[in-house]
């Protein structure tokens, strides 16, 4: 019996990556493809399909799931368009797909070849076409990255989308993509010169958009930063600036971005046209700092409570200001609200100054921690040590199961059981690890989520190191700090004279 008999059930895996365009819909002439081959084999066949660039397993939920069945023996076969699109990740990724396909004895299919796992000669090529891709893959990453920064070094924008209020037109050539929008130019003009003509300060201009029904440059509802970044961006300048960040911002790998200092950025004229003067920046920028709009700063720690103050009313971050009393010339910290429902509306949170009095009862408040909290943290100690036992309950029936399995495979080697018996009893077993590995997955997670959290012992530990520390006479930056130590948010609500503070810790 030839190979192609043998094969009854297969998965077909489909993935196109991000970076294989639009102009043709790869995923559907694949699926096409193997649907086809597998029909006129009288195959029956599930199908996983994933659109997703990442090329290692960890970042593809659709192949995660593919080779866990894979494991479990569900398929004959797993139909493909080439290897490569099982993954070019690294060899930890490739040793995991061929002891996947290897235990199971499951074949992989193309449309030009079946591989067999435990043929020597087939194992070597799949190894030899992985290595292939992964080289295939690294050279793509090495131009993507060569051609963007040949394009940054050139005045070419090679970001994405471009800066409110251009638009990217791939139609044209590289150095004349990035297209004004001339519809959303007369929007741009409108508030450099409400803020520079008319004295509009950054909220009034976003509260006016909002009431006119205006979209954001995201679709929505303008704010503070918005107005913000449109106006000191020196994209409008006819400038390009790379090289601000380093670092991947990507979710799922867990990606961090880290500002660097502007001594580092790559600054070029670009080729797109400028929406504003030298002069206009200039007078942009001193105003944004009389005004002390600067969100940059607040969230460095330039303000007492920078990141840490919250609305109660509206859930958004409070903005700070300083101010001088007339009286006695002391500059003091002030809050306000500046969110601004969709529709125009401005959140009706009265603000205050931070005076002592107030960092007074703030002080009181984060030392004093109320009863609740208390309850909560006895709650989650006990919760942990509830799904320690559990843990460890699913543990011994995961050990049960592989004995069972160990003893099904040993009693098929004796002739206890015939194929069909074997595959049933042994898919059955290996369900049962998969339940048991999942749920010991889950539960691991949550401990480990869990004990981030501090206990009730830790907490009182942090509140007496807090009010040793605490001086008033500690610089903002050091107060601030402190403070961060201990508290995650600090929610303000105040009705008439009366100032509510709720504290998050960390």
């Amino acid at each position: 019996m030839d190979l192609q008999q043998k094969i009854k059930i297969v998965a077909i895996y489909l993935r196109k990556s991000r970076d294989e365009g639009e102009a043709e819909d790869v995923l559907v002439k694949h699926r096409d493809t193997l649907v086809s081959y597998a029909t006129n084999q009288n195959w029956k066949y599930v199908l996983y399909e994933e659109v997703e660039s990442g090329d290692k397993i960890a970042y593809r939920p659709k192949v995660q799931k593919l080779l866990d069945n894979v494991e479990a023996g569900f398929y004959d076969g797993v139909l493909v368009m080439d290897i490569d699109r099982l993954g070019r990740g690294d060899l930890y990724d490739q040793a995991i797909i061929n002891k996947a396909f290897k235990e199971s004895n499951t074949y992989i299919i193309t449309p030009q070849k079946i591989y067999n796992p435990h043929n020597e000669l087939d194992d070597v090529t799949m190894n030899m076409q992985g290595l292939f891709a992964r080289m295939e893959y690294n050279q793509i990453k090495k131009r993507l990255i060569q051609g963007k920064r040949y394009g940054a070094e050139k005045g070419t924008w090679v970001n994405g989308k471009p800066p409110f209020p251009y638009y990217y037109d791939r139609t044209k050539e590289p150095s004349q993509r990035v297209q004004v929008d001339n519809e959303k130019a007369k929007i741009y003009r409108m508030i450099i010169e409400m803020y520079l003509l008319k004295g509009y300060s950054t909220q009034e201009i976003s509260v006016w958009l909002n009431r006119n029904k205006i979209p954001s440059p995201g679709g929505s509802t303008w704010h503070n930063n918005a107005i913000y970044r449109v106006l000191s961006d020196e994209f409008h300048l006819g400038y390009i600036i790379n090289n601000k960040v380093k670092g991947s911002g990507h979710r799922k790998k867990g990606g961090k971005v880290t500002k660097l200092p502007p001594s580092e950025w790559t600054k070029v004229k670009g080729s797109h046209t400028p929406l504003k003067t030298e002069e206009e920046h200039e007078q942009i920028l001193t105003k944004l700092a009389k005004n002390q709009m600067i969100p940059d700063r607040s969230k460095s720690g330039c303000f007492t409570l920078s990141g840490l103050l919250i609305c109660k009313k509206c859930g958004h971050r409070m903005l700070f200001g300083r101010k001088k009393m007339a009286k006695t010339g002391k500059v003091y910290e002030n809050c306000k609200c500046h969110y601004v429902y969709p529709g125009g509306t401005k959140c009706k949170q009265t603000g205050r100054k931070l005076d002592e009095a107030f960092f007074d009862a703030l002080y009181q408040k984060i030392i004093n921690i109320d009863d609740d909290y208390l309850a909560q943290l006895k709650k989650q100690n006990e919760s942990i040590k509830q799904q320690k036992q559990l843990l460890e309950t699913k543990k011994q029936e995961l050990n049960k199961h592989e004995k069972a399995l160990k003893r099904i495979e040993e009693a098929f080697e004796e002739g206890a059981y015939d194929v069909k018996d074997f595959k049933r009893r042994k898919t059955e077993r290996k369900d049962k690890i998969n339940i048991a590995k999942g749920e010991i997955q889950k539960l691991e997670l949550l401990i480990r989520d869990s004990q981030k959290e501090v206990t009730l012992e830790e907490m009182q530990e942090r509140i007496e190191q807090f009010k040793v520390s605490w001086n008033k006479n500690m610089s903002i930056k050091e107060k601030n700090k402190l403070i961060r130590s201990l508290v995650n948010k600090i929610y303000y609500d105040r009705e008439g004279s009366q100032i509510t503070l709720e504290i998050e810790y960390k």
